[in-house]
């Protein structure tokens, strides 16, 4: 089989395969492009967080620089700009200015953004993704846009501004899974983003452990919580913890090397430690609901993992029992307990004023920006925006997604791994959206989508190694010649004229 077996295979096909095969940089390369370009953007988001804002007289010639050198490093390969980013993830401070909700992992996947934008215009083809989760999402953001503008024109919503960010943001997560789905085309490049999505989770608890806060603290014996970066509680972080301690939990069996395992071993470690001393009650039982899911799976070692190392805090340290026994106490006691010594309590005051704006517009809804997030209930605080028509395309969302994981669940190796870990944080969001916002917060979604996009990357390279297996089965030279990356064919090539 030659020139005909050749043309068998699609082009698409052949440059696929030969894509599935590069080399990833190595663990220097990465290291060096968070220091050289993470840390400059970084210590300038502190400045600006904690430092006098834009007034500081470091910020604009820091911003300068920072901007060049990230320029410069994501323009070169964009897949550096998504370490970057999910890195700026963990640790980025909230950023004064357009409603606090600005964060350096914005700035950076602008620029990724762009890059990606800049090369489709210059010929470069856009990546055909196929999902179950598309037709819903576009039904809902139109939908939502339309509830909107009902809700500006009817005077529900007070600041169409914070409305059009809100929706804005609620797109910029689906660019992220998008864009994650294009630019990672090799399982180099998979295995480099988990570790580095799983470390971000770990920076970010490690972060907390190192800048405790005594504000806000339940725990007669503990004088100090886990927080998040600046203007970041305990509850948004706990929910960002769950989502990389899901992902690294499962990844761990599809990594070989003993120094990968033990660094996601630490990783996972941290972030539970950074869950278990933020004393977040939701943030507690989201993490028991994610370990609980793998009980459902082949994986039940994993499982077990999971309990015994919640097993052993609650046994060994009174801080975390106290914590176990006042969420208990909280839970049973919040129908009828003080809403200013019980945060349920409140919540469930919120709820019922909230329900009657349901009960207002309970067919179109009152528009997306008319409640604020601290509704503390994504499920609630959709009804009000979107009404019943809405509310029921962001539960046919919510489905499509478990049939997105159902599908990458057929996969082998490390893909099917991320897609039990990224169900397990999914389960995660399920549980914390009851008592907050997590499919809309920046702290839940960025990396929830981010993670969606790694894991239907796993699943195309899954299906290219069944291509390449068959084609290598048949034992066409020309075929197995055409689907080697240019260096191999090349060094081939001399080696055989030698």
């Amino acid at each position: 089989m030659s020139t005909a077996a050749l043309n068998a295979v699609s082009p698409g096909v052949l440059s696929a395969l030969r894509r599935a095969q590069e080399r990833p940089p190595n663990a220097q390369s990465i290291i060096g492009t968070l220091a050289i370009a993470g840390l400059p953007a970084m210590i300038l988001a502190v400045i600006v967080a904690k430092g006098g804002g834009m007034t500081n007289p470091w910020v604009l010639p820091l911003g300068i620089i920072t901007l060049a050198i990230n320029v410069a490093i994501i323009l070169s390969d964009l897949r550096y700009g998504l370490v970057l980013f999910i890195v700026a993830a963990g640790l980025s401070p909230k950023l004064p200015g357009l409603y606090d909700n600005l964060r350096v992992e914005d700035f950076v996947f602008v620029l990724v953004f762009l890059g990606f934008w800049s090369r489709k215009m210059q010929g470069e083809k856009f990546e055909k993704v196929t999902s179950p989760i598309l037709i819903p999402f576009y039904a809902l953001t139109v939908y939502s846009a339309f509830a909107f503008a009902y809700g500006v024109m009817m005077g529900y919503v007070e600041d169409p501004v914070y409305g059009v960010f809100l929706q804005l943001k609620r797109v910029e997560y689906f660019f992220i899974f998008y864009i994650v789905v294009s630019l990672v085309r090799s399982e180099g490049w998979l295995r480099i983003l988990t570790l580095t999505f799983v470390a971000s989770g770990a920076l970010a608890a490690m972060y907390g452990l190192t800048n405790q806060s005594s504000e806000g603290s339940h725990i007669s014996t503990a004088q100090s919580r886990v927080q998040g970066p600046e203007g970041e509680n305990y509850n948004t972080l706990s929910g960002y913890l769950v989502i990389c301690i899901a992902a690294g939990l499962a990844a761990l069996p599809a990594f070989k090397s003993q120094l990968q395992k033990w660094f996601l071993i630490a990783c996972v470690g941290i972030a539970g430690a950074g869950v278990i001393y933020s004393f977040s009650r939701e943030g507690l039982i989201m993490l028991l609901g994610s370990v609980l899911f793998f009980g459902a799976t082949r994986h039940r070692g994993v499982l077990l993992v999971g309990v015994v190392g919640l097993a052993l805090s609650y046994a060994t340290l009174q801080p975390v029992r106290e914590n176990v026994a006042d969420t208990v106490q909280q839970i049973q006691a919040a129908p009828t307990d003080d809403p200013g010594s019980n945060s349920l309590s409140a919540r469930y005051l919120t709820w019922r004023y909230r329900w009657y704006w349901v009960q207002r517009e309970p067919l179109i809804g009152n528009g997306v920006g008319s409640v604020s997030l601290s509704t503390d209930n994504e499920y609630l605080m959709r009804a009000c925006e979107v009404g019943f028509f809405g509310i029921a395309i962001f539960a046919w969302w919510l489905v499509a997604i478990g049939k997105q994981v159902k599908q990458l669940l057929k996969a082998k190796g490390l893909p099917h791994m991320l897609a039990i870990g990224l169900a397990s944080g999914f389960t995660g969001l399920l549980i914390q959206g009851t008592v907050a916002a997590s499919f809309t917060a920046i702290r839940t979604m960025e990396p929830f989508w981010f993670l969606l996009g790694l894991t239907a990357c796993g699943f195309r390279l899954y299906r290219l190694s069944m291509i390449q297996a068959d084609l290598e089965a048949e034992g066409d030279p020309d075929v197995l010649d055409a689907i080697r990356p240019p260096r191999r064919r090349r060094g081939a090539a001399l080696s055989a004229a030698s």
